[in-house]
């Protein structure tokens, strides 16, 4: 009987030792599912702006419009792409960027940006 115990506490080192990496990777992967879930929420907050507002003749704003919708599709782009979280915090700060052009035409329309529910 004593030769099983020294083979049951090396399966369970063994065993636990493969359990700390596993649970490593599964942190890195819930990380990263967070990082993208902030930059699509950016993201998307940024594309319901870019195709709502109406700049009219207002080229100042109309020209903040289009920078926006410039980051919005860089965001969109890099998000597509993102498999880290570094890659994922580009893309909404890009996103971001989008919604300080936004931000700049209101001014110039002289309008509240866009208020999204849950934002």
């Amino acid at each position: 009987m004593l030769p099983i115990i020294p083979l049951v506490i090396g399966v369970g080192a063994v065993v636990a030792g493969a359990a700390v990496p596993a649970a490593r990777a599964s942190q890195r992967r819930q990380r990263l599912v967070q990082a993208k879930a902030r930059a699509r929420a950016v993201y998307r907050r940024l594309e319901f702006c870019v195709e709502t507002i109406d700049p009219g003749a207002d080229l100042t704003a109309a020209d903040e419009l289009s920078r926006a919708s410039e980051r919005w599709h860089t965001a969109g782009a890099l998000l597509a792409e993102a498999v880290s979280e570094e890659q994922c915090a580009v893309a909404e700060d890009v996103a971001q960027e989008g919604l300080d052009h936004v931000a700049a035409a209101c001014r110039k329309l002289g309008i509240d940006p866009p208020v999204i529910s849950g934002a």
